[in-house]
């Protein structure tokens, strides 16, 4: 009687492996290969360092239509995946900033400086912020007060509604005004002998568009200044 001996041991775990990748039921765990097409799994990260002469060291394609070449999943808060490089990555594009979407922001096209540091006494700024209005900045002495007023000028046809929020030292106070065309109003002046300083935003409304303005004023006995932005938005 002839006997044919058992398998060995480590052609036994041999056998199992290929039975279970034709079964589809196969993946690596840690330590081993990774398979193509299979769940794969470790417990420890996995890293690929390669030089290639051109090109990522990494190219991942999916060539059906319609569906994304990789995927990242995260548990809790974490970040699906982090970037070693200041870098801006071309065709990138985020769904939330801070989690504000796109449209909370407004294209940069729509935004206006307003920034005049130190002009001096007895001059006039103006700042032409869009189509619907202008800001204008008069410095003046006169009996040794320093003065600066502030002035809105409206270009569009129609009156022209606005509020302006202002906070002169302590004390917060919001005025509504009115702006016929091509008129103007003075939105606060300010001198040396009430504060130092005047923050003011001014929202107009004219011809369905909403201009903000937001900056700053301030008067010294060496001249004055003005900066800040302008928002434009339909």
């Amino acid at each position: 009687m002839v006997r044919i001996p058992l398998p060995s041991r480590a052609m036994a775990v041999a056998l199992l492996a290929i039975f279970l990748n034709l079964a589809g039921i196969g993946y690596a765990a840690t330590g081993g290969n990774f398979i193509l097409g299979k769940a794969n799994s470790a417990t420890s990260t996995t890293a690929l360092t390669g030089t290639p002469a051109g090109g990522a060291a990494l190219s991942v394609v999916n060539g059906t239509s319609g569906l994304p070449a990789a995927a990242f999943k995260v548990t809790g808060t974490a970040a699906p995946f982090t970037v070693g490089s200041p870098t801006k990555v071309t065709n990138l594009n985020a769904d939330l900033l801070d989690g504000l979407s796109s449209a909370s922001f407004e294209p940069s096209a729509n935004v206006v400086q307003v920034n005049a540091i130190q002009f001096p006494l007895n001059t006039n700024q103006r700042f032409d912020l869009g189509p619907n209005f202008s800001l204008g900045a008069s410095c003046s002495s006169s009996g040794g007060t320093d003065t600066l007023d502030e002035v809105v000028y409206n270009h569009a046809g129609g009156t022209m509604t606005a509020t302006a929020s202002e906070l002169l030292g302590q004390t917060p106070k919001t005025k509504n005004f009115s702006v016929s065309s091509g008129g103007s109003t003075t939105v606060e002046s300010l001198s040396t002998a009430s504060t130092a300083n005047n923050h003011v935003t001014v929202i107009a409304r004219v011809n369905g568009e909403i201009d903000t303005a937001v900056f700053a004023a301030f008067v010294a006995s060496s001249g004055c200044e003005v900066l800040g932005t302008l928002t434009r938005a339909s």
